[in-house]
């Protein structure tokens, strides 16, 4: 399965793409759950990694589990909005509906959202890989500082 996955990555950022896989980070399952008391309900507008990061380009591959729909809270974003100036946007943002086993790749600067779920007791499952062409960070090493780590667990926590 690596193979037809890192095939995928280099069709869409060239021959030198690697998976971030045994890095500290390199792959993530994400659990999101429509329930009273989930901390992590909705995830807030972002972009992934900006131009300048060691790993960039980049792009994420999204492998979901579950159908992931408006209701329970699928994935927003702009559509070229990697194009735009860092933190200038325009909406409408689109909703990416998907049914279980679907692949969604999108750009590392893309800025993408998640809404809370209106679905009560509704799950959606993730596990995303990363497809890098930059610099290789190192076997077991972050490449993330903890400044850029503790940013990204608050896009995950509740307003």
């Amino acid at each position: 399965m690596k193979k037809q996955f890192l095939r995928l990555g280099k069709g869409l950022i060239g021959e030198q793409a690697w998976m971030l896989e045994d890095t500290m980070h390199g792959a993530i399952f994400q659990q999101k759950l429509a329930t009273k008391n989930s901390a992590y309900s909705h995830i807030r507008w972002h972009i992934d990694f900006p131009a300048t990061h060691i790993l960039a380009p980049v792009v994420s591959i999204g492998i979901y589990l579950d159908a992931s729909t408006v209701a329970n809270g699928c994935l927003l974003l702009v559509p070229a909005s990697h194009h735009f100036p860092p933190g200038r946007f325009q909406a409408p943002a689109e909703p990416i509906e998907v049914e279980p086993g679907d692949v969604v790749c999108h750009a590392d600067r893309i800025y993408h959202a998640s809404t809370r779920p209106t679905e009560s007791g509704s799950i959606r499952r993730t596990l995303y890989l990363y497809m890098c062409a930059g610099e290789y960070p190192g076997e077991n090493l972050p490449f993330s500082s903890e400044k850029t780590k503790k940013s990204v667990r608050n896009l995950f926590t509740a307003n």
